[in-house]
């Protein structure tokens, strides 16, 4: 009733007033930004109704099932995502501490399959979330915040919804909505029997059309009134002018993207929204921006190039992409840079080391940004490694970037057990063992074993995120393999699928290819056996 009463007040006044200029407000509210890392905490993980976060559509033996990461964090040019499982709540929700460059980040919580809640932190901030009946409840626990920096978007969910999920959160989710309605659809499900996958992908992609029509008048009612309520709360001074200019970017970009997707925006139209923006002042990751310029891309370019191959699943021609956005005129230098430096890098993932190699040095002619050139380059080390194509070992490099194989780390551990857990940032069994892999480790401390990880990922970066995120950036014996593809021993172990371990003996030799997991109960009375032998 209080909050029902507060929006018509608000609403009202609002036609009365008008928000103060952005550098007084600035002024006014003195924004002093701590320093240090950004501490994410959760309470009571094993409270969240799963049933939330699921979105299933079933027709006689068709079921589709949608589920999504439960929170992201972004900050500076990445983002940290929190997966949800079920059966494991408590090895997935650990505190997250990250430590940004960049001032300030924003924390995504998803309150259900499509609405999110979202939030301003900046260096310094502690904040703890807890699972409410309604929801997510975020609390910053190292300073004073104005009543609605962190329940913006749970006000205007409660003043504006009108069914669980509201206009704005269903249209982002479109794709849902469409493979719902593909699977209940039974002649639909008949007539793609006869489709190759291109005309099966142009339908889908005419079905989120369909929807997105239909859902816009009611999505952009509700960023008008969003945007409403926004600065009725900024003229009664109960948001602050961080979260307030965010909030208002969002809408502002959102509402140029539904234009987009619905055909209400013309080429001149486009080009004059990309080449009017600018950084926002404060810092924070340009999500939603993004956002608009990715599906400009897709729109004009990535739906129009060929498929890898249209007669089954495949991406699109990325090299294709590629070529088009370097000769577009829609886009400005700086825009033309980020798109070229996603496509590079959906380049290496899809096509051959030639491929990339080739396409990697138009891209560096291309693109006069050296900070994203070495950034890629970093990035994809491996792919400019000489050792990458070694067959007789296997080759390892440590986060410090040293390079060492196999045979160096058994030699360094003659006489200890050793056992080896093969894992990649992308494999979510291989990191949902990690906190038993931790508890094994410490539970055999002064024990003759040796725990080894080693990642089958295909660049540095991920495999760097998840090392700090599964707590083994601090421990020596965490390495990325560089020849995993190339490699005779982890061929002839067949190692075509992960988690997989292995165990060696005192003397180096490989005693167990296919070693019991680490969750399983009798890892550790078999590594302690072997330890005890003489």
């Amino acid at each position: 009733m209080k909050t029902a009463l507060f929006l018509l007040l608000s609403l009202s006044f609002a036609l009365l007033s008008c928000v103060s200029d952005d550098k007084e407000d600035d002024a006014a509210e003195n924004i002093v930004v701590g320093e240090g890392s950004v501490v994410v905490s959760f309470k009571n993980p094993s409270d969240i109704d799963a049933r939330h976060h699921f979105f299933m559509a079933k027709k006689n033996d068709s079921t589709w099932i949608g589920k999504m990461n439960l929170a992201i964090l972004f900050f500076d040019d990445t983002e940290a995502y929190m997966k949800y499982l079920p059966d494991k709540p408590d090895l997935i929700f650990d505190t997250l501490t990250v430590v940004p460059a960049k001032d300030f980040s924003i924390f995504r919580h998803f309150v259900n399959y499509f609405d999110v809640n979202e939030y301003i932190l900046q260096k310094g901030d502690s904040v703890q979330v807890e699972y409410m009946i309604n929801g997510p409840r975020l609390t910053f626990q190292n300073r004073k915040t104005l009543k609605f920096d962190t329940n913006f978007d749970s006000l205007a969910s409660a003043s504006l919804k009108r069914d669980r999920y509201s206009p704005l959160g269903k249209y982002l989710g479109v794709y849902a909505l469409s493979m719902a309605s593909y699977f209940s659809d039974k002649n639909m499900l008949n007539k793609d029997k006869g489709l190759t996958f291109k005309q099966k992908n142009d339908e889908k992609l005419r079905s989120m059309a369909r929807f997105r029509n239909e859902l816009y008048p009611e999505s952009k009612d509700y960023l008008s009134n969003e945007n409403r309520l926004l600065d009725s709360l900024k003229s009664f001074k109960e948001i602050s002018t961080v979260p307030y200019y965010f909030y208002k970017e969002r809408n502002k970009y959102l509402g140029h993207l539904l234009d987009l997707q619905t055909d209400h925006l013309d080429k001149p139209q486009i080009t004059a929204i990309l080449k009017a923006h600018q950084l926002n002042r404060f810092g924070y990751p340009e999500v939603y921006y993004q956002q608009f310029l990715e599906a400009v891309s897709q729109q004009y370019i990535e739906e129009k190039v060929d498929l890898v191959d249209n007669n089954k699943p495949s991406p699109p021609n990325y090299k294709q992409s590629f070529d088009q956005i370097d000769t577009s005129a829609l886009f400005p230098e700086k825009d033309r840079n980020y798109l070229l430096t996603k496509e590079i890098k959906r380049i290496q993932g899809t096509f051959s080391h030639d491929d990339f190699i080739a396409y990697f040095k138009k891209y560096e002619t291309k693109v006069n940004d050296t900070s994203l050139v070495n950034s890629v380059r970093n990035d994809f080390a491996l792919e400019f490694d000489d050792r990458r194509s070694e067959t007789a070992s296997v080759v390892l490099t440590d986060l410090g970037g040293k390079k060492l194989t196999f045979e160096d780390v058994k030699a360094r551990h003659n006489g200890k057990v050793i056992y080896v857990d093969f894992w990649a940032s992308w494999c979510g069994p291989c990191r949902g063992a990690m906190p038993a892999s931790a508890d094994l480790r410490k539970a055999l401390k002064g024990k003759d074993v040796v725990f080894v990880y080693l990642s089958i990922d295909g660049s540095i970066t991920p495999w760097k995120k998840a090392s700090t995120a599964e707590k083994l950036a601090n421990y020596s014996e965490n390495y990325l393999i560089v020849n995993a593809k190339t490699s005779d021993f982890l061929k002839q172990n067949k190692l075509s699928s992960i988690p997989r371990y292995m165990i060696f003996d005192k003397t180096g030799r490989l005693t167990h290819a296919n070693a019991p997991r680490v969750e399983s109960g009798g890892v550790g009375l078999l590594l302690t056996t072997l330890a005890d032998k003489p």
